[in-house]
C-alpha cells in the first residue's frame, strides 16, 4: 500500500471523527435530569430517540447498532486493505454464523440478534449455514463452518456451535495477522487473544471452574498457552505478562490496572477495561503513520467504545443504575488522541 491509497480514505476520516461524541456531549448525557431532557441532547446526533422510546432497550441498542453498521459499511467500502476493517469487524460475521447454525439446529427464530456488520451480507452467511456451500465467503470461513457442524452433529449440543465459532474467530485473526506485513495489526491481534484469554481464565476461577474448562473456551493461538495463562491468573502473575507483553511507551493509565494484577485481586471486568484501553492506545499510537492503516483503526475502535458508552448510559438510566456506578464503568481514552 501506498501513501496515496490511503490519503483519501484517511482525509474522509478526519471528517467523519468531527461527528464523535465528547467527554462534554457524554457527561450531559450522564447528566440528564430526566428523559426529556436526555431526548433533547441526544437530538443532532446520529442516537436520536423518540422521548416516548427514550426506556426502550430494543430501540436503544438497534439505534446505537444501526449507527455502528453504517460506520464498518463506509470502512469496508473504502479501505484499500478489507483485513484492516475485519480485525474489528469479523467477531460481527462469527457472531451472525454462530445465530445461523443454532437456527438451523433447534429449529428456533433468532433473526433478531443478527447484527449486519462485516463483509458479507446477512443472506450469505445464512446459505452458507445451511449448505456448508459458498462462493463469496472466504474458504476458511467456509471450512470452519464446515467443521463446526461436523461437531455439533457429534455431539448434539449447541455448546459445540459457542465453541467452534469462537475458536474459529482467533484462527481466523491469526491467520490474517500473519499474512499481513502491517506490524500493527500482529499487535492488535496478539493483544485480542491474549486479553480474551486472560478473561476468560478470571471468570474460571472466579466461579470456581474445573482448569479443563477453561482450556475449552481459551484460544491457542495467543502469545502464552492457555495452561501458562490460567496458571499466572491462579497465583496472581497476570502482571509479568502484561508487563512483558506491553510494547507501548509507559503511561499512567494502566498503572491502576497492574496494580490490581500485582496483589492478585483483578476482576474479569477490570481486564476487560484495560483491554480497551491498551487497544485504544495501540491504535492511536500507530494512527501518525499514513501506511500503518492506524486511522481506519483508530476510527472503528473509537466508534466501538462510543457504542460501549451510550450503552452504559442509555441501557442503565433505563434499568435505574446508579450514575457513578455507569462512570466507573465507560470508556474514554479513544478521546485521547
Amino acid at each position: 500500500m501506498t501513501v496515496h491509497d490511503y490519503s483519501q480514505l484517511n482525509t474522509a476520516i478526519s471528517v467523519k471523527e468531527q461527528s464523535f461524541l465528547s467527554r462534554a456531549n457524554l457527561v450531559q448525557l450522564l447528566n440528564a435530569v430526566d428523559d426529556e431532557q436526555l431526548a433533547l441532547y441526544l437530538e443532532g446526533t446520529p442516537y436520536s430517540v423518540p422521548l416516548a422510546e427514550i426506556r426502550q432497550h430494543d430501540v436503544l441498542d438497534q439505534t446505537i447498532m444501526k449507527s455502528l453498521a453504517a460506520d464498518y459499511a463506509f470502512a469496508y467500502q473504502q479501505c484499500p486493505d478489507p483485513n484492516l476493517v475485519n480485525v474489528f469487524g469479523l467477531k460481527y460475521v462469527y457472531h451472525n454464523l454462530k445465530l445461523f447454525l443454532k437456527m438451523r439446529a433447534i429449529g428456533r427464530d433468532l433473526s433478531h440478534l443478527l447484527i449486519p456488520i462485516g463483509p458479507y451480507p446477512l443472506e450469505a452467511l445464512k446459505h452458507l449455514s445451511l449448505t456448508l456451500e459458498s462462493d463469496l465467503c472466504d474458504p476458511l470461513i467456509v471450512e470452519e463452518v464446515a467443521q463446526t457442524w461436523s461437531e455439533y452433529q457429534d455431539y448434539e449440543n449447541t455448546v459445540a456451535i459457542d465453541m467452534g465459532m469462537d475458536s474459529a474467530y482467533f484462527r481466523h485473526l491469526r491467520v490474517i495477522a500473519d499474512q499481513s506485513q502491517l506490524p500493527l495489526l500482529q499487535e492488535l491481534v496478539d493483544a485480542k487473544i491474549d486479553f480474551f484469554n486472560a478473561i476468560t481464565a478470571l471468570r474460571a476461577l472466579a466461579q470456581d471452574k474445573p482448569n479443563s474448562f477453561a482450556y475449552q473456551l481459551m484460544s491457542r493461538k495467543g502469545t502464552k498457552r492457555p495452561k501458562e495463562m490460567l496458571h499466572l491468573a491462579k497465583d496472581g502473575q497476570l502482571a509479568s505478562w502484561f508487563n512483558a507483553f506491553n510494547a507501548l511507551p509507559y503511561t499512567k493509565v494502566f498503572d491502576s490496572y497492574v496494580q490490581a494484577m500485582q496483589s492478585g485481586k483483578i476482576q474479569a471486568s477490570q481486564m476487560e477495561q484495560l483491554q480497551d484501553l491498551y487497544l485504544t492506545h495501540l491504535v492511536n499510537s500507530a494512527s501518525l503513520d499514513a501506511l500503518s492503516g492506524g486511522q481506519i483503526l483508530r476510527y472503528l475502535n473509537g466508534r466501538e467504545m462510543e457504542a460501549v458508552n451510550l450503552r452504559l448510559i442509555l441501557l442503565g438510566r433505563a434499568n435505574g443504575i446508579a450514575k457513578e456506578a455507569i462512570e466507573e464503568r465507560m470508556r474514554l481514552g479513544y478521546h485521547d488522541n
